[in-house]
């Protein structure tokens, strides 16, 4: 679900290149027997495991270099929030580590899905961080997406938060809820993809639909049926499963506004025909009811799946860029 629905306008600026799916050599999804050969292969959950491990603990950021696309898109929980390209993320990454060196990352939860060439990660990791202050802890959550390009799994997208206070818009301090891995047991799967364009089409399709749609029970369609949800909020505790819990948490929102304009300076598509993923930032100009019109700039990214033809997202990050020093969340950045 996309959590702002549009009662007005959105300019989308949309990238193609990273469009490309399947490639020579690597296992072809349609040739499978049936949707559990395909989904979820536990040698496939095991590679991406490892590589969740190498991003979370590599002391030299550099090292992960040969993890990441060379189109690689990033949306970093600090400003500036944006980075695009293998060495502008390996920046980002480097900055990371000399504000955690002394510190491992420790996964709380993490829930993958995957086909043989497209995987989505989502996951919560804490830092214990010795400082002059005398320590503390960090928390990030992620929405991590792969791909198998030239026989091996690379980052494409990574999206990359903190949970604010509700109350000062601040990075909460607070330990964030462990809910445990998602295990697909009763998700409806397909095995039958969808032709590289046509996925494209529909992702991009689900996204300016669900924009457009006002009023909450229109917009909950756009999310997959079933109990395999999850969603990552802007807010504390923001780790929200099923559509009961997203509807609760969405349900003042879309009682609270009749319209609004958005655009998307970012917006990056791909997926394999069964899996996809969008990620996009938002500069948002709201119709309150009660006639104010504040504007706002939210990040989301969506792991979505494709069933009889229909694209749904079932894992969803929604969040605001916070300022590294304060920890303030920057409400507004065009």
């Amino acid at each position: 679900m996309v959590h702002w629905s549009n009662g007005c306008c959105r300019l989308v600026r949309i990238s193609i290149m990273s469009l490309s799916l399947v490639t020579a050599g690597q296992p072809s999804i349609a040739a499978a027997g049936s949707a559990k050969s395909v989904w979820n292969r536990p040698a496939d959950i095991k590679a991406i495991r490892a590589l969740e491990s190498r991003l979370a603990n590599s002391a030299n950021a550099e090292d992960l270099s040969g993890l990441l696309a060379d189109n690689v898109v990033l949306l970093d929980a600090y400003a500036p929030s944006v980075r695009r390209g293998r060495q502008e993320v390996i920046d980002a990454y480097r900055g990371h580590r000399d504000v955690l060196r002394s510190g491992q990352g420790r996964y709380t939860e993490m829930s993958v899905v995957s086909t043989p060439n497209f995987a989505c990660s989502a996951s919560q990791i804490r830092y214990d961080v010795k400082d002059q202050a005398g320590g503390g802890a960090k928390e990030f959550r992620k929405l991590d997406v792969f791909k198998k390009i030239g026989g091996r799994w690379q980052l494409i997208q990574q999206h990359i938060s903190v949970a604010l206070d509700r109350q000062t818009y601040t990075a909460t301090v607070n330990p964030l809820p462990v809910r445990g891995a998602l295990t697909w047991q009763d998700a409806k799967f397909s095995n039958v993809p969808v032709d590289v364009e046509s996925a494209r089409r529909g992702i991009v399709d689900w996204t300016e639909q669900a924009l457009r749609e006002v009023g909450l029970h229109s917009a909950m369609k756009f999310i997959a049926p079933g109990q395999d949800v999850l969603v990552y909020g802007e807010f504390n505790p923001g780790n929200l499963r099923t559509r009961e819990e997203v509807t609760a948490y969405w349900g003042p929102l879309y009682n609270s506004f009749s319209g609004l304009e958005v655009q998307s300076p970012v917006f990056e598509v791909d997926s394999d025909g069964l899996l996809g993923a969008q990620i996009d930032t938002q500069n948002i100009t709201i119709a309150m009811k009660d006639g104010t019109r504040p504007r706002i700039s939210i990040r989301q990214s969506d792991c979505l799946r494709q069933f009889d033809g229909k694209w749904q997202t079932f894992l969803e990050a929604v969040s605001y860029t916070v300022n590294r020093e304060t920890g303030q969340a920057i409400v507004f950045a065009p």
